[in-house]
């Protein structure tokens, strides 16, 4: 199968925030090569229950996102991401620190402190856009860091809306050093409990991340036709931090949505009016 088609066939689900930055983005096939990557590395840790399997995987898919140095790999990802410029020294090193919030998620399943999860933030979500940034030749010092920013800020909101969910499945991404703070027990996010302190954490962190958001999209304002899908992306996520809020914060219990509607008519506006 051709590497571009086979990257279309494992793109974003229909209707959901990375389909809806896909769709408004000029360069889709550069797009849909980055998140079959992201989306299989991830994979690992979310679908391979056996550990010394996932680790494996996943030293197999490092080993091939490094071969990017020389143009080259095996895998239809890794053929279609080096037609797509992610060969450079700089963009295969951010797709590696990508690789290594993957092996965060293999071996911990607990955060001490916020230094951690933004930590981890970074690389799960500021990698890949600096990464994308520098497969179109994006290299402005400035530029770069609000891509870090606003992948933080997106990873962040993508751990704050999920709480509960992974919560069952054991893992605490809220840092321990903050659910002390709140008065937070563990055991109520393992055991979906929803209560008032936790919703004002998840406040202290909603606003964290709409921050980070806020502070990148104004810096990246003036490369818009640039880095379009990034920006569509953060202020999706924005929306859905703001439709948490308004539903109490209920994180332990469900994940919020937005209306289709409300999707296109965000990344819509992102995309062909000015800010």
């Amino acid at each position: 199968m051709d590497p571009d088609d086979y990257c279309a066939a494992r793109g974003p689900r229909v209707g959901s925030s990375f389909y809806y930055a896909v769709r408004f983005a000029p360069d889709r096939k550069r797009c849909l090569a980055l998140y079959a990557l992201i989306a299989d590395l991830y994979a690992i840790a979310s679908s391979v229950s056996d550990a010394n399997v996932a680790a494996a995987k996943l030293a197999w898919w490092q080993q091939e996102i490094g071969a990017l140095r020389e143009g080259s790999g095996s895998h239809p990802i890794t053929r279609a991401l080096a037609a797509h410029g992610f060969s450079s020294e700089a963009a295969v090193n951010a797709l590696l620190r990508a690789s290594g919030a993957v092996g965060t998620d293999l071996t911990q399943t607990r955060f001490l402190d916020d230094r951690q999860l933004l930590a981890y933030c970074s690389a799960a979500g500021g990698a890949p856009l600096q990464a994308y940034a520098m497969a179109k030749n994006i290299v402005a010092v400035e530029s770069l860091t609000a891509l870090d920013d606003l992948g933080s800020g997106i990873a962040l909101a993508r751990l704050l809306l999920r709480v509960g969910e992974d919560g069952r499945k054991g893992r605490i991404y809220l840092p321990h050093e903050e659910l002390r703070k709140f008065q937070v027990p563990a055991a109520d996010i393992l055991g979906a409990r929803q209560s008032t302190a936790l919703a004002a954490l998840a406040a202290a962190k909603a606003r964290q991340s709409t921050e980070l958001l806020d502070k990148a999209l104004a810096a990246l304002r003036h490369e818009k036709r640039l880095v379009r899908p990034a920006l569509v992306l953060g202020r999706l996520y924005r929306a859905l931090l703001e439709a948490s809020r308004d539903d109490g914060f209920k994180v332990a219990l469900h994940r919020v949505s937005l209306t289709p509607l409300r999707k296109f008519a965000t990344a819509w506006r992102t995309s062909a009016l000015p800010w």
